[in-house]
């Protein structure tokens, strides 16, 4: 059996980390360095008189299979989670049970392919969730809902009420099913770039204000198919090839007028790649110039 790993909080300068928060760059941050562990690796904590004040906790320049399920234990105060660029293949529910503080987790850069139902369910005040680059295929309709206890609490609100922000892109996305989003009353920013969506009605919620759903393979839009978010002010569908292309077929005027959209990306040509398609894939097949 290998030997336990100490995760010992190292100093590290968080200005090197794409995205982070400004907060980590703020409060007591806790980073471990260099560690290569797989699914059966024990961790093992340090005494450290700081355990209670970190706010940013992660890893860097490391390997990490699974991450330690126990880590919102030891650090029952951080708010934000980076855990980008680790090989990891699994997420753990019990990972998120005692995360009631977290706000901000980065999963971006990983080998995840599915997420679990309840999968976030602990961690009631999550503002954003980033999960970008990985390869996921599979996501329930219950992956961002709390699981309750309905003879303590029935009148609770089930569905994470503080979420303003998912980020999906460059995943490998086909089917949605309906109450994965549409039922996350706060979130704002919804970002499905690069994936393989089939778009269907009735799939955002309402108060949704920013939609990616450039590179996808929609072959068919049009705005009705978001009437329900009425809300939205961006709207990105660039690198879509549309069967029907007429402008009064995607924006019909009736719907244009009863939104609140003033920004959005949208191919000028719905036969033939552009120059940025096929720049993009070229970076997706690894194609040499």
């Amino acid at each position: 059996m290998a030997s336990p790993i100490d995760l010992r909080c190292s100093n590290f300068d968080v200005s090197q980390l794409r995205d982070i928060s400004y907060q980590c760059g703020k409060e007591l941050t806790c980073f471990f360095q260099n560690i290569v562990a797989d699914n059966e690796t024990q961790f093992v904590y340090p005494p450290d008189r700081y355990q209670l004040s970190y706010k940013c906790i992660g890893f860097f320049n490391s390997t990490v299979h699974q991450l330690p399920i126990d880590i919102f234990q030891h650090y029952p105060n951080a708010e934000i989670l980076y855990a980008a660029n680790l090989g990891l293949k699994t997420l753990s529910r019990a990972l998120f049970e005692n995360a009631n503080r977290l706000v901000d987790v980065h999963l971006e850069g990983n080998n995840l392919t599915g997420l679990d139902e309840f999968l976030f369910h602990g961690a009631v005040n999550l503002r954003r969730i980033v999960l970008s680059n990985n390869q996921i295929t599979t996501m329930g309709k219950d992956t961002f809902k709390k699981m309750i206890v309905k003879s303590l609490n029935a009148f609770d609100n089930p569905y994470q009420r503080k979420l303003e922000e998912i980020d999906l892109s460059n995943n490998q996305l086909m089917d949605l099913e309906y109450e994965t989003f549409s039922q996350l009353n706060s979130l704002k920013i919804l970002l499905l770039a690069h994936n393989n969506i089939k778009l269907k009605f009735g799939l955002f919620p309402v108060l949704l204000k920013k939609l990616d759903l450039s590179y996808n393979q929609l072959r068919d839009f049009t705005l009705r198919q978001l009437i329900n978010s009425q809300m939205l002010e961006e709207l990105k569908l660039n690198g879509n090839f549309f069967e029907n292309a007429s402008i009064e077929y995607i924006f019909p005027e009736a719907i244009f007028q009863l939104m609140h959209i003033y920004r959005f990306e949208l191919s000028d040509c719905f036969t033939c790649m552009h120059l940025a398609d096929i720049f993009s894939k070229q970076l997706e097949q690894k194609v040499d110039n």
